[in-house]
């Protein structure tokens, strides 16, 4: 039984997780058998110890990165889709931006949620 009474406040916790650089928390949120993609970008990772491990990684990365101005949240009842930004200032040169220069990428994300557990979480943008 999850804590949850939806899987919006499952994305919620999540994103608020994300952006605290909570790890710890955002691991409570994931299903062991994640699976985290950047469609565009080519970018897969799956496992939940993984997905954690590339979050302890990334303050190095990007010391600042956020996901703001939600534009829209909407739910089918196990699927979430989340317009927003990610933003942030990388340290190293990244695809989506230089070392040193802030970048705002407009997202559409996809949060699949099984018993408030994270089982996909796909962005395009």
């Amino acid at each position: 039984m999850s804590e949850y009474s939806s899987p919006i406040e499952v994305v919620d916790d999540y994103i608020d997780a994300y952006n605290a650089f909570d790890v710890d928390r955002i691991g409570r949120l994931l299903a062991d058998d994640i699976y985290l993609t950047h469609k565009n970008r080519g970018f897969l990772t799956e496992g939940k110890d993984p997905v954690i491990e590339l979050y302890r990684g990334t303050p190095s990365v990007i010391p600042d990165r956020a996901l703001v101005d939600r534009t829209m949240v909407t739910t089918d009842g196990t699927r979430v889709i989340v317009q927003h930004t990610f933003t942030g200032t990388p340290t190293v040169d990244l695809t989506f931006g230089p070392a040193g220069e802030k970048f705002s990428i407009f997202l559409a994300t996809v949060f699949t949620i099984e018993d408030g557990k994270v089982t996909k979480y796909e962005d395009y943008g």
